[in-house]
This record gives C-alpha cells, sequence and structure tokens, in this order.
C-alpha cells in the first residue's frame, strides 16, 4: 500500500501539513483550520458539489483564496471550505498552479494490482457489489490466543 504523500506548506505565512491527492480537482481546508488560522478572511458562497471516492456528496460551506508559497513562488490558490474534521488536501489545482508532476513508476505493479481487482470483483462480486472500500453483510469473528 502507498504511504500518503503529506507536505509542508506555507499558507498566509502559516506552514501548515496538507496531504497531496492528485485524485482531486480541489484543495480543501476543513472548518477547523479555516476557523483557526483563516478566519480574518470572508468565506465567499458557493454552489459546487463534490464527491469523494466512494461517491458520496461533498458540499462545502464556501471557498476563500489564500495566498500559497511554494519554492520561493507566491500565487492565489482558490481553496474550499469543508465542515468536517477531514484532512487540509492540495489537488491537482495546487499542482497545475506551480507546475508539479509526479513521476509514474512500477507500471507493471498497477496492471498487476488492477487486473486482481478485476478478478476478486468477479469471483466475490456480492460481498464488493457496494463499491470500493463498502461491506454491507454481517460477520462473525473468533480469536483464540
Amino acid at each position: 500500500m502507498c504511504k500518503p504523500i503529506i507536505l509542508k506548506i506555507k499558507l498566509e505565512d502559516n506552514m501548515l501539513e496538507m496531504l497531496l491527492d492528485s485524485g482531486s480537482p480541489i484543495s480543501t481546508i476543513n472548518k477547523a483550520t479555516y476557523d483557526e488560522y483563516f478566519s480574518h478572511k470572508n468565506i465567499e458562497p458557493t454552489n459546487h458539489i463534490f464527491h469523494g471516492y466512494q461517491g458520496d456528496p461533498i458540499i462545502p460551506i464556501g471557498h476563500i483564496a489564500l495566498n500559497v508559497e511554494f519554492k520561493d513562488t507566491l500565487k492565489l490558490l482558490k481553496f474550499f471550505v469543508i465542515e468536517s474534521g477531514q484532512t487540509n488536501l492540495i489537488g491537482k489545482d495546487y499542482m497545475q498552479l506551480f507546475n508539479i508532476n509526479l513521476a509514474i513508476t512500477g507500471l507493471n505493479v498497477i496492471g498487476i494490482c488492477d487486473h486482481a481487482k478485476r478478478m476478486i470483483s468477479q469471483e466475490f462480486a456480492k460481498v464488493v457489489d457496494g463499491g470500493l472500500g463498502t461491506f454491507k453483510y454481517a460477520s462473525h469473528a473468533k480469536i483464540e490466543g
């Protein structure tokens, strides 16, 4: 399993740890981070609704523009403020703004993982029918020791 990529990012003169999520089209901060560091900035309303990797809706409170510093370059980036306590995310918008490209390695491994995922999904269709990360059946475990 891949380890998450955590970056220390300077936002408005505050060094914060952010999760780099190359699958997210947007960058987000949670409401607690907003309250602690950026409450002096007005949250602009938004009608955008996003979806998590499991398809669950993510409805932001709004968005704020923050100065972001990376490698001695300062740029303005929109962050959506999320009510939940989810991890603060740096998404593809940040990567494009600062011209960050992720090197792709291990293509054969990815191919094997995709193949294994298909095989498991076919063989155990009832169990994984709810989608990625879901399991809706009762189970019992006996631990001996």
